[in-house]
């Protein structure tokens, strides 16, 4: 073996001095078309720099190669765009080598149109090379055609214009130096024909279900018409779902779950036969007047997916509606499958990254799978999370972690959504290439800016959504979010600015999830918060009066206006009229009187409060709500009866049965009436809503009433049953049933709250709320003898000293409980009113 240094190293020097050429640099990269693919876009932008027209056909060659059709055509796009440019580049006083790189293009070009003339982007390149060597007329037809199959065309109308202005002008003669315009005239002009040809192509509609037998008639008779098949794949239905497809025509197929969403939806897919795949999920609908235009999209052939516009419907209806766009419909190709056990996903396979091959378009689908009535069905979240951290444990990714996060988010849980959603967005920044060009990555923002305002990050959250603004600045919702964060703080004047912002835009644009309203009556009713805080009132209420006319579904706006109405202590009659005035048709619907009743009910404002109610009655002759509201407002009357008949009316099976039966036994025992208090004890003791300590307070109260009846109760001592304890005494204090409050008290109170101390300071504390001065500062002076002035001692002294106007007394104490404890918020802000209160 040579050991000769200077040999191996003029080796070496000479391999750094060999390449491969571009063409066998894209050789390599074949078997992989996305490497092949940018590797391909970095040569051609290299050889147009050159002027190379020779090496674009030689690459474009090479590219032809691979075996992925969608990129093949790009290349060839890219390719005859590179040749145009590379033409413009040379002085027409050199007809030869300008046109060169025409000639090469219309080489490329016509044989994949011959092949392929449903090609608008080819075709308009075509136009474009036939106007370039003098062709106008031909041009102008392929333009026509080119509108035709686009008529949103980017470029093809303005070309089309300037090709009109010029067509019949003089030309130089340059047929020698293009022998190849005048061979292919014919088959251009058959090309042109045959663009404006499209065949109808069949749509499979692709599901899978499971005890639908509710939502799916409604999502087959919508979407039936339009399809040419229905594929269903059970995944192990025991009510009539199987036999419900099958009446409306499906092929029914059925598949064990195995806890793969992406295997039972390609399931469906290996039985689909059509040209295009329609997946919808049984609780959604495809509005009827929109199916015809799945029809035209289907022969749009060169295009790959659609999405469609989808309206979630939220809550009960009357929190409002989330719009996005979804891609819904498809090629059926074996490359396009789902991946992801949970939340599938088939976007991912599709070309969104070439113009024009996934399109918006404006068919709409209504998805009722939010409401609450139908989430209240389906005990869906702890099998879903279980789904996902099952995926994220064997494959992790920013994406699961969304999902992750979103099913915290959707369960309320906004501390754990706050984790996984910042996860992911961690995550998804450490892929590789731009990450705000996911298609999901909007929606995982907005939900991490939302997450970070619910878990009191104000300042992050201001932060994240101006990082997504640069990004995109349309979307609204961020900026919703940033007038709501600097309305959480209390910074009103910024809060307005912004809400004024999102005014501005409006709605953000379906691409996004975008909540209906961010940008108009949601955006209304922060401005009309702060503007309230500002003390504009009569500003604040215009904004509320039109946030109502433009949703008159959207109860915040109503419960904040009837606060301004109450807070400006208007009469009866005058906030009558002004809330029915807002409500315009609505003034008799059920959902905004109830809140308007609840509210005035919380006022004081019993008799008003009691006419709403019956407004809901008449509307809803069995509302569980307006019951129970009914019989709470007689409580506060002290019509007690009445407040038990309304109770007891609730029907025993509805969600708010107990709450109805608890004010029922609350009435009796007002009235201490033994015999009244079974009926509702026993819907109590049996009833689902309460937890068991909770319901054991009740049983042993019972037995306090009526003590010949046998029942006997082991009494708790855990915070839920220290709070049933405490809310009913409070409310007989409230009542002015002095007789039943000591009952309560001197028969549960000692043995649900053993700790004198703790004792006495919940007792001082319920005293307070009552504005029962001499009472609470009773309790707590024996405290502080028994245990010494601590903060919290020392605070609810200077409550009772505010209450009784001992400004001095109220400022020592509170400053003395903020030395032991500077952290208590409520006894600082006490502290700043009664110092203010002083200096006045």
């Amino acid at each position: 073996m040579s050991t000769n240094s200077d040999a191996s190293g003029g080796r070496f020097r000479r391999a750094e001095l060999v390449t491969s050429s571009p063409e066998e640099q894209l050789q390599e990269l074949l078997g992989d078309s996305a490497r092949l693919y940018a590797r391909f876009e970095e040569l051609i932008q290299q050889a147009t720099a050159d002027a190379d027209p020779e090496l674009v056909v030689r690459l474009v060659e090479v590219g032809g190669q691979t075996e992925d059709p969608i990129r093949v055509l790009a290349m060839q796009r890219m390719a005859g765009v590179a040749l145009h440019r590379i033409a413009a580049q040379q002085p027409r006083t050199d007809l030869a080598r300008w046109s060169r790189p025409l000639e090469l293009a219309l080489q490329l070009l016509v044989p994949v149109l011959d092949a392929q003339p449903h090609e608008p982007e080819l075709l308009y390149l075509l136009a474009v090379i036939l106007h370039e060597l003098g062709d106008d007329k031909a041009a102008t037809r392929a333009l026509e055609r080119v509108l035709e199959l686009e008529p949103q065309h980017p470029q093809a109308r303005t070309v089309q214009r300037h090709v009109l202005q010029v067509v019949g002008r003089p030309k130089p003669d340059i047929s020698r130096l293009v022998p190849s315009l005048d061979r292919f005239r014919p088959t251009i002009r058959s090309i042109i024909e045959r663009a404006g040809e499209l065949e109808d192509r069949r749509i499979s509609l692709c599901m899978i279900v499971r005890d639908e037998e509710e939502m799916l008639p409604g999502c087959l008779a919508a979407a039936a018409p339009f399809v040419d098949e229905i594929i269903v794949v059970d995944t192990g239905s025991v009510d009539r779902t199987r036999e419900i497809a099958r009446e409306y025509g499906a092929s029914v197929h059925e598949f064990p779950w195995n806890g793969s969403f992406s295997d039972a939806r390609n399931e469906s897919l290996r039985h689909a036969t059509g040209d295009w795949i329609l997946w919808l999920d049984a609780d959604e609908q495809l509005v009827a007047e929109d199916g015809p235009q799945l029809r035209e999209l289907a022969r749009r052939t060169w295009v790959e997916g659609y999405q469609i516009l989808e309206t979630h419907f939220l809550g009960s209806g009357d929190d409002g509606t989330a719009t996005h766009a979804p891609m819904r419909m498809f090629r059926r190709r074996p490359e396009y499958y789902w991946t992801g056990s949970i939340h599938e996903q088939v976007a991912w396979a599709l070309p969104s990254w070439l113009p024009g091959r996934v399109q918006p378009t404006t068919v709409r689908v209504d998805h009722f799978g939010y409401m609450a009535d139908v989430v209240e069905d389906r005990d869906k979240r702890a099998r879903n999370l279980e789904l996902l951290m099952a995926q994220h444990a064997s494959d992790p990714s920013a994406f699961t972690s969304f999902n992750i996060g979103s099913e915290h988010a959707a369960a309320g849980d906004w501390q754990q959504a706050h984790v996984w959603l910042e996860r992911s967005l961690s995550e998804l920044r450490d892929e590789p290439g731009i990450w705000h060009e996911q298609q999901w990555a909007p929606l995982l923002l907005q939900r991490a800016v939302t997450a970070r305002r619910l878990v009191g990050d104000i300042d992050g959250t201001i932060m994240l959504a101006e990082e997504g603004l640069r990004a995109w600045p349309q979307y609204t919702d961020l900026v919703y979010e940033q007038a709501r964060a600097h309305a959480d703080r209390g910074d009103w004047s910024e809060a307005a600015e912004r809400a004024r912002a999102a005014l501005a835009l409006g709605d953000a644009p379906a691409r996004f999830v975008a909540v209906s309203g961010k940008g108009t009556f949601q955006a209304r009713h922060v401005l009309a918060e702060a503007l309230r805080q500002l003390g504009d009132a009569e500003a604040a209420r215009e904004q509320l009066v039109a946030a109502l006319r433009k949703a008159p579904h959207y109860l915040a706006a109503l419960a904040e206006l009837v606060d301004l109405l109450l807070e400006a202590n208007v009469s009866d009659d005058e906030l009558d009229s002004a809330v029915d005035e807002a409500l315009g048709e609505r003034r008799t619907a059920a959902a905004p009187n109830l809140l308007v009743g609840t509210r005035l009910h919380e006022a004081g404002r019993y008799e008003q409060a009691d006419a709403r109610y019956q407004r809901v009655l008449d509307a809803s002759p069995t509302s569980s709500n307006a019951l129970v509201g009914r019989a709470e407002v007689r409580l506060a009357q002290r019509r007690f009866d009445e407040a038990w008949e309304f109770g007891m009316k609730v029907d025993p099976l509805d969600r708010l049965a107990v709450a109805g039966a608890q004010s029922a036994f609350l009435a009796a025992a007002a009235m201490a009436d033994p015999e009244l208090v079974a009926a509702p004890a026993d819907r109590i003791e049996h009833g689902e809503s309460l937890r068991p300590t909770e319901r054991a307070v009740y049983v042993a109260w019972r037995q306090v009433i009526a003590p010949g009846d046998g029942i006997r109760a082991l009494v708790p001592n855990d915070d839920r049953a220290r709070a049933v304890l405490l809310r009913n005494l409070e409310a007989l204090a409230r009542m002015h049933a002095t007789d039943a409050f000591e009952q309560l008290h001197d028969a549960l109170v000692p043995n649900v709250i053993p700790d004198e101390y703790e004792r006495r300071l919940a007792m001082a504390r319920l005293y307070i709320r009552l504005s029962f001065a001499d009472m609470a500062g009773e309790e707590l002076m024996m405290l502080a003898d028994r245990f010494g002035p601590d903060a919290a001692i020392l605070t609810g002294l200077g409550k009772v000293a505010t209450i009784k106007e001992m400004w001095d007394d109220a400022a020592v104490f509170l400053g003395e409980s903020l030395q032991l404890d500077p952290s208590q918020q409520d006894a600082r802000r006490l502290l700043d009113a009664v110092q203010g209160r002083l200096g006045a």
